[in-house]
């Protein structure tokens, strides 16, 4: 299956121009702040690659599986003109760690944040709970919207759908790279296989100093440093 390389870029790049230039002016100061600077970047990036007319963004969408009574609301999702291709959990807690697993803080939210994602994938994978649902085609709306185009359309699930974490948060004491590896682990003990791959950007910040800017995707076999001190933590 073909990963989409360029759009993984793409969300690189704005996640870093997001982290770089926005965090340190203040301008993000929480998660729907986050959300809003990392559409511009990429709408931004899209345009400048003539793609404005193929790529749509949703914040916080409401996506309904043919077959299932439950409903997901992912925190961000891009679309081209018939398919889900990318969607999104985004964490903000720059005062607080993931030390241990995940952290007695951020625990619950990224626990959370992985189980919308694995559910998603379990329903490309054909190993949901629920067999009959069909997720070769959902629902997306925005329930607090209202006005001429409609506030719901339907979408296809790309195969090569890519999952994307990225989260800002406190860096730990710990030397290691623990904390940049483990997201992933997940889908592994899962069984689950993500197409297009999981992408995990991590901000950790730390006091008097920028964000160490780290990203881990599908394949790689250790994280790769974008920006800040040369140790993972």
């Amino acid at each position: 299956m073909k990963k989409r390389t360029f759009l993984k870029n793409q969300l690189i790049n704005a996640w870093t121009e997001c982290v770089k230039y926005d965090y340190p002016t203040g301008v993000i100061n929480g998660e729907r702040a986050l959300q809003a600077c990392l559409y511009h970047r990429l709408i931004n990036d899209f345009k400048a690659n003539g793609m404005e007319n193929c790529r749509r963004i949703f914040i916080e969408p409401t996506i309904d599986v043919k077959g299932r009574t439950s409903r997901r609301i992912p925190d961000m999702m891009i679309c081209d003109t018939n398919n889900v291709i990318a969607i999104f959990e985004l964490k903000f807690h720059p005062r607080v760690t993931l030390s241990g697993r995940f952290g007695d803080a951020l625990r619950g939210g990224v626990e959370k944040d992985l189980d919308t994602l694995l559910s998603i994938a379990q329903d490309l994978n054909g190993v949901s709970a629920k067999p009959q649902a069909d997720a070769s085609h959902i629902e997306v709306s925005n329930e607090r919207y209202l006005g001429v185009s409609g506030a719901s359309k339907t979408y296809g699930l790309a195969s090569n759908l890519m999952l994307v974490w990225a989260g800002i948060y406190k860096r730990s004491d710990r030397s290691d790279a623990s904390s940049t590896e483990r997201l992933a682990r997940v889908f592994d003990d899962a069984g689950v296989t993500i197409q297009g791959g999981f992408l995990e950007l991590h901000a950790q910040t730390q006091e008097e100093a920028h964000p160490v800017l780290v990203d881990r995707y599908s394949g790689w076999k250790t994280p790769r440093i974008l920006y800040g001190d040369a140790t993972l933590a």
